[in-house]
C-alpha cells in the first residue's frame, strides 16, 4: 500500500499544534453562499419567516424584506446570537482545555509512549486521538512525523481516525448541543472505529503485509517539518510564528504560555461554532421539512447509505456538525434516526 500526498497543500501550522486547510475554508464559504441562497429563495417565495408575503408586506421591496429577515434571524429571542450566548461557557472550557493539553503536551507525551505497549497501544492511541485537538489534516502531517519516527502502523491508524472525529472542544459542544446520550454514542463511535483501524491494520502486518513500505518512493522527503530548511513546503510548517508559541519562546511561566496557548484557538475553533449555529439555524427554519424527515427521521436504512455519501465531499468540521444536527432533531421534533444522525457526525469529517 502506498500513500500518494500530490493532494497535500502547504501547511499552514504544524500537526502537532494544529493546522488549518485551504480545503476546509472553501467549504466554509460554500456553506455560507449556500445558506444565504436558502434564505433568498424562501424569502421570495413564501415571504418572511415562511408565510406568504401580505399586508404590509406586499408594499415591501425584496432587498428590505430580505433584510429585515436577515435581522430576524440573528437578533429574534431564538436566533443566532441566543444560541451562541449559551454555548460560550461550553466554548471557553474548551478553549482552556486544548490550552491545557496543548501546553504541557499531554498528548505528545502519551504518543511517545505508544511503542511500548504492543497491540494495547492501539487502544491508547484511539484515545489519544480524543484528547488531541487536531482536524483531518494536522492529523496527516502528525501520522507521517510518527510513521518516520518509527511508531507501528497500528496506532497510527487508530490516532489517524480518532482525532478528526472528536476533540476536548467538540465533545463540549456535543454535549450542550445534543446531551449525554449523544456525547456517550458520539465518544464511544469515534473510540470504536479508531480501535478497529488499528486492529485492522495489526492484523493485516501479522498476514505478511509491508508496514515499513507505506510511502511512494521519493514523495516525501525525510528530515523534521519543523525545519525552516525542510525542503517540501506542503509538509513544511510553521508553528513558530504561532502566538502561542512565540510566547514560549520569551517567558517559561506556564501560566502565560497556557493562556496564550487558549487564546490562539479562538478562531480556529469559534469559526466553526459560528458556522455550525448559523447553518443549522437556517436549516431548520428554511429547510423543507419533508426533506429533513425523508433524511433524518424515516429510519430507512437507505438513509445512512445516502447521508454518508452526501457527507464525504463536504468536509463539516466536528465542531459544526453537532450544532447542525442539533438544528435538524429540533425541526423533527426531538425524533432522529441515529443511524443517519451517526454517520452525518462521522462521515463529513
Amino acid at each position: 500500500m502506498n500513500l500518494g500526498l500530490s493532494f497535500m497543500k502547504k501547511a499552514d501550522a504544524c500537526g502537532v499544534h494544529g493546522a488549518s486547510s485551504k480545503a476546509a475554508n472553501r467549504t466554509l464559504l460554500w456553506m455560507i453562499a449556500a445558506s444565504l441562497s436558502l434564505i433568498v429563495w424562501h424569502v421570495w417565495t413564501y415571504g418572511p419567516s415562511g408565510h406568504w408575503a401580505a399586508g404590509d408586506a406586499v408594499d415591501k421591496a425584496f432587498p428590505l424584506l430580505l433584510w429585515g429577515e436577515l435581522l430576524d434571524l440573528v437578533f429574534n429571542n431564538h436566533g443566532i446570537l441566543a444560541e451562541l450566548w449559551d454555548i460560550l461557557p461550553y466554548f471557553l472550557v474548551g478553549l482552556l482545555l486544548g490550552g491545557y493539553l496543548r501546553t504541557y503536551k499531554v498528548a505528545v507525551k502519551l504518543q511517545a509512549s505508544l511503542r511500548r505497549y504492543g497491540i494495547a497501544s492501539v487502544f491508547l492511541a484511539s484515545l489519544i486521538g480524543i484528547i488531541t485537538p487536531l482536524c483531518a489534516c494536522g492529523t496527516l502531517t502528525t501520522a507521517i512525523s510518527l510513521l518516520f519516527a518509527g511508531l507501528p502502523l497500528a496506532p497510527v491508524m487508530s490516532l489517524l481516525v480518532t482525532s478528526p472525529l472528536l476533540s476536548p472542544s467538540a465533545f463540549l459542544l456535543t454535549l450542550n448541543d445534543l446531551g449525554p446520550e449523544w456525547t456517550v454514542i458520539r465518544t464511544v463511535s469515534a473510540y470504536a472505529m479508531g480501535v478497529f483501524a488499528g486492529l485492522v491494520a495489526h492484523l493485516l502486518r501479522n498476514r505478511g503485509f509491508k508496514t515499513k513500505e507505506l510511502f511512494v518512493e521519493g514523495a516525501i522527503v525525510r528530515g523534521d517539518f519543523h525545519d525552516d530548511d525542510y525542503p517540501d513546503e506542503r509538509l513544511r510548517c510553521n508553528c513558530r510564528e504561532k502566538f502561542g508559541n512565540r510566547v514560549a519562546v520569551k517567558t517559561s511561566n506556564k501560566f502565560l504560555i497556557f493562556l496564550a496557548k487558549s487564546a490562539e484557538m479562538y478562531w480556529p475553533v469559534g469559526k466553526y461554532i459560528l458556522l455550525g449555529v448559523a447553518v443549522g439555524s437556517i436549516v431548520e427554519r428554511y429547510m423543507p421539512y419533508q426533506w429533513i424527515y425523508h433524511l433524518f427521521g424515516s429510519r430507512d436504512p437507505l438513509s445512512i447509505v445516502w447521508v454518508t455519501l452526501g457527507s464525504v465531499p463536504l468536509f463539516l468540521h466536528q465542531i459544526s456538525a453537532s450544532s447542525i444536527l442539533a438544528h435538524i432533531k429540533s425541526s423533527l421534533h426531538g425524533t432522529l434516526d441515529s443511524g443517519a444522525a451517526l454517520a452525518s457526525l462521522s462521515a463529513g469529517l
